[in-house]
């Protein structure tokens, strides 16, 4: 026995006439890193400053920098501020990487990987500017991704003493690297 055939015929209904209900849901405002309020673009800007030293473990793969330090970046607040960078050691040319972390109050906290803007020669000093890219982020609101500029000043200390550091984010490459 066979079915009969049915003609199926969608019917659009018009939404203007309805009235959409809203609800208040507390989950979502318990935790901001998962909503997105931010009026301002992806990126960071702001300033830190802090002490530095410079460790050698091995003279051919390159000097480790380590800094630490403070300072107000957008979305934060008061933050600090901690990062690794790694010289260029036995090498005709490369690019010097770092890592940074920005911890804010309440336990928010931001990181970014670091690339120098240009390729340096072995065993030279860390250059002064670097484009960053978040690699990471938890209980920030609205800071989740984002790419821009780093510009590094580093002091040298007293021989055997630390130096002093001061570091600039600015927010959004433009063009390819962004």
């Amino acid at each position: 026995m066979q079915r009969p055939n049915r003609l199926v015929r969608p019917i659009l209904v018009g939404m203007e006439d309805r009235f959409l209900l809203s609800a208040d849901i507390p989950s979502l405002k318990e935790t901001p890193s998962l909503v997105r309020r931010s009026s301002h673009p992806a990126g960071l800007h702001g300033t830190l400053q802090g002490e530095y030293q410079i460790l050698i473990p091995n003279p051919d793969v390159g000097a480790i920098y380590q800094l630490s330090g403070l300072g107000n970046v957008n979305g934060l607040g008061p933050t600090s501020v901690s990062a690794t960078f790694h010289g260029l050691g036995f090498i005709a040319r490369g690019q010097v990487q770092g890592d940074l972390t920005l911890d804010g109050p309440h336990g928010a906290s931001i990181n970014l990987h670091l690339t120098a803007r240009g390729e340096q020669s072995g065993f030279s000093a860390l250059p002064s500017t670097y484009s960053y890219r978040i690699t990471g982020s938890t209980g920030t609101r609205g800071i989740l991704r984002g790419t821009g500029l780093v510009t590094l000043r580093l002091t040298p200390g007293l021989p055997g003493s630390t130096g002093h550091f001061a570091i600039v984010l600015s927010r959004g490459l433009r063009g390819p690297h962004a």
